[in-house]
């Protein structure tokens, strides 16, 4: 139980740096420079502004300082990287491969809130995932067949899109979880998200409210991605 306490808080402090990948990477600004400041006041903040989640708490989801509201996505990158490390270390304990999961597992964050954001799925973080479902095959080897299917399958869906999309960013990360997991997951994935994104879809069109399609479906298959990582 305690490793699970320690998993979960390491996690919350790799989302804290995710959050900061996730801002800037996009932008082109360096990750260690400039220190981590308010984006409205610009004012530095201190280590008590960074406490994962807790700092978030203690000034009610608002800079200390300007007063500007703080985007609720930082607190769930936080959570979700926190509850993502403590499950996988119940699933798989100390092992390369937990260590190679936990790696894509970060990037998929990553790059699926960058797409969220509206910005486009950044080189350097496809080339991470390609490079870490390389190192899989070589730890974990997937049957041919599995490649193969998921080869063609992404295939197809990709022309699919291709008169309906501006960008394939989510279609990409759907394509490096299924190299990464296997056709099966893969295929599954495909399913869900889908189906769930059009369902949010229908509900948000009939309530009236806004529901840009393409960037909130980004968010739905991170979710089930990262629950294809922990099976």
């Amino acid at each position: 139980m305690l490793f699970i306490v320690i998993f979960f808080v390491y996690g919350l402090v790799i989302g804290s740096f995710l959050n900061v990948v996730i801002y800037r990477l996009p932008h082109g600004i360096s990750l260690s420079y400039p220190a981590s400041h308010c984006p409205y006041c610009q004012t530095k903040l201190k280590i008590r502004d960074l406490m994962p989640v807790l700092s978030f708490l203690l000034v009610r989801g608002r800079c200390r300082y300007c007063h500007k509201p703080i985007r609720l996505r930082y607190i769930l990158v936080e959570l979700g990287t926190g509850l993502f490390l403590a499950a996988l270390y119940m699933r798989s304990g100390l092992s390369i491969i937990s260590l190679v999961v936990a790696l894509m597992g970060f990037t998929l964050i990553s790059s699926a809130f960058i797409v969220y954001d509206e910005h486009p799925l950044p080189t350097k973080l496809l080339v991470f995932m390609g490079f870490f479902i390389i190192v899989k095959q070589f730890l974990q080897p997937l049957p041919l067949m599995d490649w193969l299917g998921t080869l063609v399958l992404a295939s197809i869906l990709f022309l699919y899109r291709k008169r309906q999309a501006k960008d394939f960013d989510t279609e990409l990360l759907l394509l490096c979880t299924g190299l990464f997991t296997g056709f099966e997951l893969f295929a599954l994935l495909l399913l869900l998200s889908w189906g769930t994104s059009t369902l949010f879809h229908c509900i948000m069109y009939y309530s009236l409210l806004s529901w840009h399609q393409q960037t909130h479906r980004a968010l739905v298959i991170l979710s089930y991605a990262l629950f294809a990582l922990l099976i």
